[in-house]
C-alpha cells in the first residue's frame, strides 16, 4: 500500500481523516523497534490500514481513549520538523533550541530519521521518531 503525502508532509493516502485510530502493538523482535498504528476509516468502510513505524527510535503516546479520532497524521523526511514538536516529544517544556532537539531536527532534515505526528479530533497524540514509515492493509480487512 503506497503512502502519499502532500507538500506540508500531511498523509493523504490511506486517508486516515476522521479515521479511529484502533490500536498500538510496540515490538523488538527483530532486533530494531516497530510500533504498528491500526487504523479503522468511516469510509470506505472495512479498508482498515496500519501505518508502521520501523526503527523505532522515540515515542511518546498520550490520552489513548476508547473511540480515539485522528484529525492528521503529518510525516517529515527531508527537511526539518516544527521545534516545538520535537519539543513536545520529549516534554521539554522548553521554547529555546538545545543541542541534542537540533540534532535530531537535522537527523530528519538529511533523510536518517523520520518524524511522525498523529493529531487527534478526540483522544490519542502520537508524535514519534523512527527509521522508516510505510502503510499495509490490515489482514482480514476488505
Amino acid at each position: 500500500m503506497d503512502v502519499t503525502l502532500d507538500a506540508n508532509g500531511a498523509l493523504r493516502s490511506p486517508n486516515p481523516q476522521e479515521a479511529y485510530l484502533e490500536g498500538l502493538a510496540l515490538s523488538d523482535g527483530t532486533g530494531q523497534r516497530m510500533l504498528r498504528v491500526a487504523f479503522r476509516p468511516e469510509k470506505p468502510v472495512n479498508r482498515r490500514f496500519a501505518l508502521v513505524l520501523e526503527g523505532l527510535e522515540h515515542l511518546r503516546c498520550m490520552d489513548f481513549r476508547e473511540g480515539n479520532i485522528v484529525l492528521s497524521v503529518e510525516i517529515v523526511r527531508h527537511r526539518k520538523p516544527d521545534a516545538a514538536a520535537l519539543h513536545a516529544l520529549f516534554d521539554t517544556g522548553a521554547k529555546a533550541s538545545t543541542p541534542w532537539i537540533d540534532r535530531f531536527a537535522r537527523d530528519v532534515a538529511v533523510g536518517k530519521l523520520t518524524f511522525v505526528r498523529i493529531s487527534p479530533s478526540y483522544g490519542c497524540e502520537l508524535i514519534a521518531l523512527c527509521r522508516e514509515v510505510r502503510a499495509e492493509e490490515e489482514r482480514g480487512a476488505r
